[in-house]
């Protein structure tokens, strides 16, 4: 998806405003990347449109923190042709990028006065449809609800509040590319949470990382989130499903009992994965653990030594119907935590970066493929391939054996 933000900096706007479409690209601009399918650009405009950024998958966001208002006339076509001429129209000319999905979100501040800013021209609109731009405006103030009138197909959405925006803005990007790009996986993502620890602090830390990775991958019809929780046994809180209660995730509290890692996996495979890999609508979608793990302390003088114990060999076996499995550490989980689960990805907590690492993971998943029912690696039974690789090679020597009798046998009787 190409998407480019259209900045209004006329004397139309305050800084105020300025401020709040500033955050707005920011939060969408962590909402969209990373991404090697999605592309961002930034333009500005008054009496005269400005391309502050070509599209990129990355976002510099430095150009946006510098951009003042100019308080100059205010003409949103010239926004609009700038748009269109310098970045969109390019586009439709490469044969490998024409068919991308194209957005303009517009952002248009009002004032106090009937129909002004004036409606966009049918002549600038034409501009968009010939460049099969959909177009979504952001308006402030006293813009008019038919200020895009000649904009067929566009969407208009006054400014409340910065969240209530936020979301409708995500959920407009998300419906117009449902199921091609951006962030629909196509995949049934399952949180299993630790709740053997007695730390608040870390139980608030689980929290916030499923209320983080919630937000980046709903809403969306094609993913599905599931929770577990565990310490001694499993318990499903919550089963798959394109919409997430927060009200469980808050409710929930540790309890201290021992903890039991297999029992988390052995629930998510049992009682969720199985039946949905069992079902042949829903086999081929991607499958993801998000298996929270908290260590304990301990006297182990190898830092990769693990406090719980690595995951036993047949519950890391549960797993390899497809399903990706990242462990996301706390305290002193040890690097050979996940030795025996093929595929898994281990990921010690970091506050700053675990949950981009997270998204990144899941986003570098679906840019290869894996939910085009790729499958795990599986892993193979050491006896059973010495066998083989006997057999093999007891072949090989009978076969070679046959063909020297055959030649000494022929090289005799010549002889003769």
């Amino acid at each position: 998806m190409d998407i480019v933000f259209a900045i209004d900096l006329s004397s139309s706007s305050s800084k105020e405003i300025l401020q709040k479409q500033k955050n707005l690209i920011r939060s969408l601009t962590e909402y969209l990347l990373p991404s090697s399918y999605n592309q961002l650009g930034l333009v500005t405009y008054s009496n005269k449109g400005h391309v502050n950024a070509d599209l990129s998958s990355a976002f510099n966001v430095m150009v946006l923190d510098s951009i003042e208002n100019t308080d100059k006339l205010q003409i949103v076509d010239s926004g609009i042709k700038v748009a269109s001429d310098m970045i969109f129209k390019p586009r439709n000319r490469d044969e490998k990028l024409k068919n991308r999905s194209k957005v303009l979100v517009l952002f248009v501040t009002g004032k106090q006065s009937i129909n002004n800013p004036p409606f966009v021209t049918k002549n600038y609109e034409k501009l968009l449809q010939d460049d099969n731009v959909r177009t979504l405006v952001i308006a402030f103030d006293e813009s008019e609800d038919n200020f895009n009138k000649n904009l067929h197909g566009s969407n208009f959405l006054q400014y409340t509040q910065e969240e209530k925006t936020e979301n409708s803005v995500k959920s407009y990007l998300m419906g117009l590319h449902e199921n091609v790009e951006g962030r629909s996986f196509n995949t049934d993502v399952v949180f299993a949470m630790d709740l053997s620890s007695s730390s608040d602090d870390i139980l608030k830390k689980q929290k916030k990382i499923v209320k983080a990775l919630t937000e980046y991958l709903l809403p969306s019809k094609s993913n599905e989130l599931g929770l577990i929780t565990y310490s001694d046994i499993g318990n499903i809180d919550s089963e798959l499903s394109p919409k997430f209660n927060y009200e469980i995730l808050d409710k929930i509290e540790n309890n201290g009992r021992r903890q039991n890692v297999s029992s988390a996996i052995t629930v998510a495979s049992e009682n969720i994965f199985k039946k949905r890999y069992n079902n042949e609508k829903l086999k081929k979608k991607q499958r993801v653990l998000a298996l929270f793990v908290v260590g304990k302390p301990s006297n182990h003088k190898k830092p990769s030594s693990s406090n719980p114990q690595a995951v036993p060999e047949p519950y890391g076996k549960l797993l390899q119907e497809n399903v990706l499995t990242i462990i996301i550490g706390f305290d002193e989980v040890g690097d050979d935590f996940n030795k025996n689960m093929p595929g898994s990805k281990l990921l010690k907590y970091s506050e700053v970066k675990t949950t981009n690492e997270l998204k990144e993971l899941m986003q570098g998943w679906h840019d290869i493929g894996i939910n085009k029912n790729v499958t795990m690696p599986q892993r193979t039974n050491n006896k059973e391939d010495g066998l083989w690789v006997f057999i093999g090679v007891s072949l090989i020597i009978i076969v070679i054996g046959i063909f020297v009798g055959i030649y000494f046998f022929f090289k005799k009787h010549r002889g003769q």
